[in-house]
């Protein structure tokens, strides 16, 4: 058909060309959800402190005309050979550390492209992993110590003496807060706090019985309790006792999303569960039910990353909800989750491997169709 004038084809044009965007945008977000792809907001993980808008957007009901621009879903995995059982993970910047406890290294992978790009030594069983924003710390099970590295040289810089069994890690921004799992027969169990600039000592707080993780919230440093089957709250500034919330049988990973502690509740059966915990008040959310023993979490922007242990997979959980989105396999007993910004990485323990998944964005920007 032929138009009178030019304007009156432009005008037409104009509305030919936004109904075939809706219709393309329609369908590839009837796709995502057939598929039954997560959605993840386009949001920094350098973010550390939370405006109410950042937090409102994390929060807000997920669907496909929620944020028809920045629908998502996970790309196809690629698995890395790392070295003898790979446990903890850290992303400095450009590329993920993973501590492999039996070869006493840490393997260096980029973050873009998955290659390995070397193997640091470390000390006896290396468990742990985590930037401070400047340096990378191991934490060396066997050893009792844990070691601060330069990331640009991969050379250790600092080595400090912490207490017995150190397991995970976590900063303050000024201190590193390191779990030690063993009482040594006291039955006194404790954080070890560690000045990152210089390694000495600082402070010992006492925390419940059996500590495995560990996690800032922007004021306080939450350490999950295996043996007590609670959280302990400890004020960063002075190490004080804020607060104790009780949560599920045997309580091992956790991680913040802004405004809730997620905590992987690993004592199996009808202890396959998170507890959500609001973190300004440790009021308890919800009690969203996951896979068979849930170790770790990381969270992505939107959601929640959950590994499995005894299936061997990971569930991605809204934060809204508190629904599983999907199951995602991974390499046998996977330990170790960490998110770089752009992808989450799961260490599988049982087969000298970490699993990256690429988190695809479909960044559909259609002006015209908003009035």
């Amino acid at each position: 058909m032929f138009f009178r004038n030019g304007f009156d084809s432009s005008v037409r044009m104009f509305a030919v060309v936004r109904a075939a965007l809706a219709g393309l945008s329609a369908l590839l977000g009837a796709l995502i959800v057939l598929l039954g792809l997560p959605y993840v907001a386009a949001q920094s993980a350098a973010v550390s402190v939370w405006s109410p808008e950042a937090v409102a957007a994390v929060h807000e009901p997920i669907g496909v005309s929620a944020r028809p621009e920045a629908l998502a879903g996970i790309g196809a995995p690629m698995t890395i050979t790392v070295g003898a059982r790979p446990f903890g993970l850290a992303f400095d910047g450009s590329r993920i550390w993973v501590a492999n406890t039996l070869s006493n290294t840490a393997t260096l992978i980029d973050a873009d492209t998955g290659d390995v790009v070397g193997d640091v030594p470390t000390g006896a069983c290396p468990f742990g992993a985590a930037f401070d924003g400047s340096q990378i710390w191991i934490s060396n099970y066997c050893a009792q110590t844990v070691n601060a590295i330069d990331p640009v040289s991969s050379v250790a810089v600092l080595t400090s003496t912490v207490g017995n069994l150190p397991l995970n890690m976590a900063s303050d921004g000024t201190n590193l807060w390191v779990v030690n799992s063993s009482s040594g027969g006291t039955f006194v169990y404790t954080v070890s706090v560690i000045d990152q600039a210089t390694g000495q000592h600082v402070m010992t707080p006492t925390v419940g019985s059996g500590p495995t993780d560990i996690a800032f919230d922007g004021e306080n440093m939450w350490i999950t309790n295996w043996g007590s089957h609670s959280v302990s709250v400890i004020r960063a500034s002075d190490g004080q006792h804020v607060m104790t919330p009780t949560v599920g049988l045997y309580p091992q990973g956790i991680a913040f999303d802004g405004v809730h502690m997620w905590i992987a509740n690993g004592g199996g059966g009808s202890g396959n569960t998170l507890s959500v915990i609001r973190a300004s008040d440790g009021a308890h959310v919800m009690t969203p039910t996951v896979t068979t023993y849930p170790f770790d979490v990381a969270f992505d922007g939107r959601q929640i990353w959950v590994t499995g242990l005894a299936d061997s997979v990971v569930d991605v959980v809204s934060v809204s909800t508190g629904q599983v989105v999907t199951t995602l396999p991974v390499g046998q007993d996977p330990r170790g989750i960490v998110f770089d910004g752009e992808n989450m990485w799961v260490s599988s323990f049982d087969e000298d491997v970490v699993v990256r998944f690429p988190i695809v964005r479909m960044e559909i920007f259609l002006p015209l169709l908003r009035r």
